[in-house]
């Protein structure tokens, strides 16, 4: 990715205030307590652009949320979906990454726009092994967001989100080439 690519998304990021939001929704480590509040649970739903789900499909993954934050470690994201699905019946890899990614540094978020940066398939899953498909897909992100940050320009690309985001400089690697990646791809 150019450089000025990289540097039209932090510009993208700093408009839409994305970054200080992530870091809102970060806080529910410290705080388990705010996946609860419904101030918090709109801003996840707006940032992360959730939809319209029912009332139940919120309760259970706002709970799932709360009890992630609150156990010593994060579950697996293939415990993630099974709940989610065991839950809702629904087969749902963005949201189980994203709650992932809120309460884990070195969780990915499947998107779209990074999916289709790395060639991943972001098509609905099968109802066949769905499972299996959704971790295959978001290992694929994975291994190629860690390669990503391995690129001899990740080190300006760093420098740059740091400089412009100095309060989210303590992000991980991995959190901040996600960030660069969905921006420079985000209609």
């Amino acid at each position: 990715m150019r450089i000025v690519r990289v540097r039209a998304a932090l510009m993208k990021l700093e408009r839409r205030g994305s970054v200080e939001k992530v870091l809102s929704l970060m806080e529910v480590r410290t705080n388990p307590a705010l996946a609860t509040d419904p101030d918090y649970q709109r801003t996840f739903n707006g940032y992360y652009k959730m939809g319209r789900k029912k009332d139940a499909f919120y309760r259970h993954f706002f709970s799932m949320l709360r009890e992630s934050a609150y156990a010593p470690s994060p579950p697996s994201l293939k415990t993630t979906l099974q709940n989610l699905y065991a839950n809702t019946g629904e087969r749902h890899l963005s949201f189980g990454t994203k709650m992932l990614a809120t309460i884990a540094d070195d969780a990915v978020i499947f998107d779209r726009n990074v999916a289709d940066h790395f060639g991943v398939p972001s098509t609905p899953l099968p109802r066949r092994d769905w499972l299996s498909e959704a971790l295959r897909r978001y290992e694929e992100i994975r291994r190629g967001i860690q390669a990503f940050t391995q690129t001899p320009e990740w080190q300006e690309m760093r420098a740059l989100f740091d400089h412009k985001f100095s309060k989210a400089a303590h992000l991980s690697e991995i959190r901040k080439a996600d960030l660069i990646i969905w921006a420079a791809y985000e209609p």
